[in-house]
């Protein structure tokens, strides 16, 4: 049932919001390797800074924020584990 479930919220969700995200459904399973912070326009500067000096030190990650509830993590994710959209 939980496919059909997001499906429906999701087509509920462009109807209402006029919002077309890309039709690929994503699942990941990854780690955000970050810091809490209390603002989200500091927490994206911080997450680039991050990565930045994370490339410098020869290791490739991709700069992440994440907003739940009122978490915002920043941070990276590894790049081999960044989200790839697959249609299912």
């Amino acid at each position: 049932k939980l496919p059909d479930m997001v499906e429906k919220a999701v087509e509920l969700a462009i109807e209402r919001t006029s919002i077309k995200p890309s039709k690929f459904s994503v699942i990941t399973k990854w780690e955000l390797i970050g810091r809490r912070l209390k603002d989200m326009g500091e927490a994206k500067i911080f997450a680039d800074e991050v990565a930045l000096n994370m490339g410098k030190s020869g290791v490739e990650v991709n700069p992440a924020v994440l907003a739940v509830d009122k978490w915002i993590i920043a941070g990276f994710f590894e790049r081999i584990n960044v989200p790839i959209e697959r249609p299912f």
